[in-house]
């Protein structure tokens, strides 16, 4: 029991230390010191459904906040009391540690992107025929063509003429022949000649010399070159990290009262730590310091109020403080 009353000592020690820094009021007060003016400004962001996600619209404000001057006077202890106390009750400023938490939270570790591909273009190869010399028209003389034939010609038409001649018809008395004139036919002459007959006349022979070709192989384009935009999606990756979620600080708390602390509560007390893990001190019916040792390492693990019995603790190990 010594014991508690010594904590509690210490208890409202730090509390009257506390309460008795300066603290702000207007500047109509005396004494006040003049006011600093600075803007701070404050951007918040609405919620992204990717952390990679950059276009998540975004406000800008500014605040410009006037710090009040401070009095340099203090005030008593009897100002800073536990609010909405009842009689009976018994408070003591105990410490709450920082409050922290462990969140998970998505990280963007390399942002969406796309990689451009390239599609070459598709040749087959094909035959061909080309052309490589034109076909053309020639003209020729064809001369004329002779040929040797056989002609019968005549050579004298006929005709009768008078011939003198000696006829036994007209004798002379001395025994000589007379001369008569006779009229004599003489029938046509012929002769067989070679002469050179014309068969053809010279003429001109126009001649088409055909077109030469030949067979080659040549590549055909059948699809020409493409781009194509792979998307590369964002590499996205789940941390944990601890966040504060609380400030710490110090507070009034409703406490086990002196006049409550009963020897078996004090028990009651040592084994509800001892069934939490804890390990109190002897059961004697009396806080000593491994108990406190025990109850403090109790209010730490479970977030509560360290630096006195408070109600908040008894109930939390199961106690009825008001019994």
């Amino acid at each position: 029991m010594k014991a508690l009353v010594i904590r509690r000592c210490k208890v409202l020690a730090a509390a009257l230390v506390i309460s008795s820094l300066p603290y702000y009021l207007g500047c109509a007060a005396r004494n006040c010191r003049a006011g600093t003016m600075r803007t701070a400004t404050t951007v918040t962001s609405q919620p992204c459904a990717s952390p990679c996600n950059t276009d998540c619209g975004k406000t800008t404000s500014q605040t410009t906040v006037v710090t009040t001057p401070t009095v340099t006077r203090t005030v008593s202890a009897s100002n800073d009391l536990p609010p909405n106390a009842k009689p009976g009750d018994c408070y003591a400023k105990v410490f709450f540690p920082p409050k922290f938490e462990t969140v998970t939270e998505r990280i963007c570790v390399k942002p969406a992107s796309e990689r451009i591909e390239v599609i070459p273009a598709e040749f087959e190869w094909k035959e061909k025929r080309v052309e490589i010399r034109a076909a053309e028209k020639k003209l020729e003389i064809v001369p004329a063509q002779y040929e040797w034939k056989e002609q019968t010609v005549m050579t004298d038409a006929g005709h009768t003429a008078w011939q003198r001649e000696t006829a036994n018809c007209a004798n002379l008395p001395d025994g000589t022949k007379r001369e008569v004139v006779c009229l004599v036919s003489s029938p046509p002459a012929y002769d067989t000649i070679k002469t050179q007959c014309l068969v053809s006349p010279e003429s001109v022979r126009e001649t088409i010399i055909p077109a030469q070709f030949e067979t080659v192989r040549e590549q055909v384009l059948v699809k020409a070159p493409q781009t194509r935009r792979i998307p590369i999606p964002a590499e996205e990756r789940i941390v944990e990290k601890t966040v504060k979620v609380a400030d710490g600080g110090m507070r009034w708390e409703l406490v086990l009262c002196e006049r409550s602390t009963s020897s078996e509560k004090v028990n009651a007390i040592k084994e509800a730590l001892a069934s939490a893990g804890f390990v109190p001190g002897p059961f004697d019916g009396q806080l000593n310091h491994e108990d406190w040792t025990a109850i403090e390492s109790f209010q730490e693990e479970n977030g509560l109020g360290v630096g006195a019995l408070t109600h908040e603790t008894l109930n939390k190990l199961g106690v009825d403080p008001d019994e």
